[in-house]
């Protein structure tokens, strides 16, 4: 099943938050230096890259490229294209074709294993067409649709609110309402989060958060990083 996906600016957005969120309200007692360490655990950024998976055997990664273009390609353990004469990239460009399509996360196993590849250039993705399902819609379904990160954001809150904190080390996460993780997200969303966003963690926690977010180029004045296109392409 195919649906339509937003600008790889978006889902970049939305998958580095939606770890974020789930970082900050893991739903479970941890010390201060743990919860820290959390984020930016379940999606690595660098340069250019984002890879991400949800510990069931998932992923996938999207890599920005100069003049607003991108690839999308991951894997879906629900996929029909595994056994199949099928190669996602039989009808993409030279300089997709020339991408190394690999995850670059230390958890996911099947680092090499691709079912679907989608390329944004001149304003709109294009995939190789199949009549198999190749994964692509279970994969991302939660974070491209619209109403994936509204989602995201009320289970974050749910958690929230049944997280059992020890008083001593950490700050009462109940009180944080819809609002604020909204806030953050629409910030987000324009790349134009600040400090003063986070203020509803724990300071450790939101420290460690505000880099990871500048490192994703998501803070206010952040630079939106490319990586650069292979040679001749």
């Amino acid at each position: 099943m195919d649906f339509e996906l937003p600008h790889p600016g978006v889902l970049w957005v939305r998958a580095v938050v939606t770890d974020l969120l789930f970082a900050a309200f893991p739903g479970d007692v941890y010390e201060p230096g743990e919860l820290a360490e959390c984020v930016g655990e379940t999606t690595v950024v660098a340069g250019g890259r984002l890879d991400t998976e949800d510990c069931a055997g998932n992923w996938f990664a999207v890599v920005r490229y100069p003049g607003d273009r991108a690839v999308l390609f991951g894997w879906d353990r629900e996929n029909n294209v595994y056994d199949k004469p099928y190669d996602p990239r039989a009808a993409a460009p030279e300089w997709v074709r020339a991408i190394e399509l690999k995850a670059h996360h230390p958890r996911v196993l099947t680092a090499d294993a691709v079912s679907f590849v989608r390329w944004w250039e001149n304003d709109h993705w294009s995939s190789t067409p199949t009549e198999y399902d190749d994964g692509l819609y279970m994969c991302l379904r939660e974070i491209a649709g619209p109403a994936g990160l509204a989602y995201r954001v009320e289970q974050a809150h749910e958690n929230a609110a049944n997280v059992a904190f020890d008083d001593d080390t950490l700050k009462d996460l109940d009180h944080v309402g819809l609002d604020e993780l909204t806030s953050l997200t629409e910030a987000a969303e324009r790349h134009e989060v600040c400090e003063e966003d986070l203020n509803f963690l724990e300071p450790e926690v939101a420290r460690a958060a505000y880099d990871y977010l500048r490192q994703a180029g998501i803070t206010f004045g952040a630079p939106q990083t490319v990586e650069p296109l292979p040679a001749g392409t």
